[in-house]
């Protein structure tokens, strides 16, 4: 089954994110977003970043879709990193709060 616009965003942003060196992911502002256009739609991406200890982070990103009044669709995967660049995918309970 062909993967939804949304989780391949999802994918697509995640997979650059695991390219980058523990410092550079250690410099990502708390949470940043931005509008994309995915289909004629218009949705919000973020990435969240927590530094959970001094030698591990993690890193979630969220899609949002606009429905209406305030309704909406949300999807979002995630990894933790540790300091010698060794990433392990979040678990689903870890990813709640952001879907």
């Amino acid at each position: 089954m062909p993967a939804s616009p949304l989780t391949e965003l999802i994918e697509s942003r995640l997979s650059s994110l695991k390219l980058k060196p523990f410092s550079e992911l250690l410099d990502l502002v708390p949470c940043q977003s931005e509008k994309v256009n995915c289909n004629g739609k218009t949705l919000t991406l973020s990435v969240w970043k927590d530094q959970v200890s001094d030698e591990e982070i993690r890193v979630v990103v969220q899609i949002y879709r606009h429905l209406f009044m305030g309704i909406g669709r949300m999807a979002a995967d995630g990894f933790r990193i540790d300091k010698n660049g060794t990433w392990k995918k979040l678990p689903q309970e870890e990813l709640y709060e952001f879907s």
